[in-house]
């Protein structure tokens, strides 16, 4: 969040943030934050747009459930639930603040790399990006940001010691895309 405070307030956007991210959280778990945790409702009831990476958790259980033998019917099997779980996640969101943009960052592929192109990675992602896109589609005040293609091109190192979570250039390259896609919102909620 903080490079990309960092950049609107460099364009004279007027913004506050309020980070509820949790490494680690699955889907399952931001839904019992939502129910558990008073804060984050105060948050969004206050919130003009909500911003949101969550999903890339869900794939990594599968993975490390499964990883004496890697298969990808899990993959498959789990989209549905994951698809639902995010339904109920907007649904609650827009029930506390029904005014809300809200936004849902795509998956992009970490052990792209390390590992080149793994066709049956890459169509796990492209197959849970569709589900997002296809949950998002259902809402007229969701919006989907893609993310599988942001660091495709990109000759500089972007990820963190982790190889997972990306670094201050990957993080850059984030918020130029998400900005992109904020600015109408963001311009319409400073007026």
């Amino acid at each position: 969040m903080g490079i990309l405070e960092d950049r609107l307030d460099e364009q004279n956007y007027d913004v506050t943030f309020d980070n509820f991210g949790k490494r680690g959280n699955r889907t399952d778990h931001l839904l019992k934050r939502l129910h558990e945790e008073p804060e984050i409702t105060k948050a969004l009831e206050d919130a003009d747009i909500v911003l949101m990476t969550i999903g890339a958790n869900d794939i990594m259980q599968i993975m490390k459930d499964n990883f004496m033998n890697l298969t990808v019917e899990p993959f498959v099997e789990a989209r549905e639930p994951y698809g639902n779980r995010l339904s109920e996640i907007f649904d609650y969101i827009l029930s506390v603040q029904p005014e809300a943009e809200v936004y849902l960052l795509g998956f992009f592929n970490p052990f792209e790399k390390y590992f080149g192109d793994i066709e049956p990675l890459r169509q796990i992602l492209t197959r849970w990006n569709h589900k997002s896109l296809e949950v998002t589609n259902q809402y007229d005040q969701v919006t989907y940001i893609p993310m599988q293609d942001i660091y495709q091109n990109e000759a500089q190192d972007v990820f963190a010691e982790d190889n997972f979570h990306p670094n201050s250039k990957g993080y850059e390259l984030i918020a130029e895309r998400v900005i992109n896609y904020l600015e109408n919102d963001i311009d319409e909620a400073q007026n």
